[in-house]
């Protein structure tokens, strides 16, 4: 386990795309993807929260659920919950709809989490990857000031704060596929 960090699944979202099913209980060769994130978190995190839409649909996974303190605020919404209910000073975010997320990625993510950094976030040729990565209860000003706003934008939190950067190389990217449309399912299940 490691210490200092809680880890945080974001399982919220509308699932507009999807007819309304949420994302992370389709499955992806035999197994729910929030099943198979939850899976790699349980390695390294004693304390993990699913921050959600709707708690009950994912009480079954026997870790604690939370709803969003407020709704409909989008990922910036779902990092805010995390960041106000995890008892540690920091938390590793993931979506909830990256059924290929890799250990070795998370621990890459980790390790630059340092003390130094009030979040770490990975980075590819297609641009920072805001949900999967290390965030601080320190953000939690400035996003109340971000919400209260209207700004729900993750990237425009990044950019305003003292961020460390991963560099993903090679395949790392891969760990990051994240499910949208019914086209994806097919996809990741082939």
């Amino acid at each position: 386990m490691v210490n200092g960090f809680s880890g945080i699944i974001l399982a919220g979202g509308e699932a507009s795309r999807m007819g309304g099913v949420p994302k992370h209980l389709l499955e992806v060769n035999g197994k729910r993807i929030i099943e198979r994130v939850l899976d790699v978190m349980r390695l390294f995190f004693d304390e993990i929260l699913i921050v959600a839409n709707e708690k009950e649909p994912l009480l079954y996974l026997g870790v604690r659920v939370e709803e969003d303190i407020i709704k409909r605020q989008g990922p910036l919404g779902g990092i805010y919950t995390g960041l106000k209910l995890m008892s540690k000073e920091k938390g590793f975010f993931v979506a909830s709809d990256m059924p290929f997320l890799d250990k070795r990625l998370v621990e890459k993510i980790l390790k630059a989490g340092g003390e130094d950094s009030i979040c770490t976030i990975p980075i590819s040729l297609k641009g920072i990857e805001p949900l999967c990565g290390v965030y601080s209860r320190e953000m939690i000003r400035e996003i109340e000031t971000m919400l209260t706003c209207g700004n729900l934008s993750v990237r425009a939190l990044i950019k305003n704060s003292t961020c460390n950067y991963v560099k993903l190389k090679g395949d790392e990217p891969f760990s990051l596929t994240n499910i949208n449309t019914i086209e994806d399912v097919k996809k990741a299940n082939e």
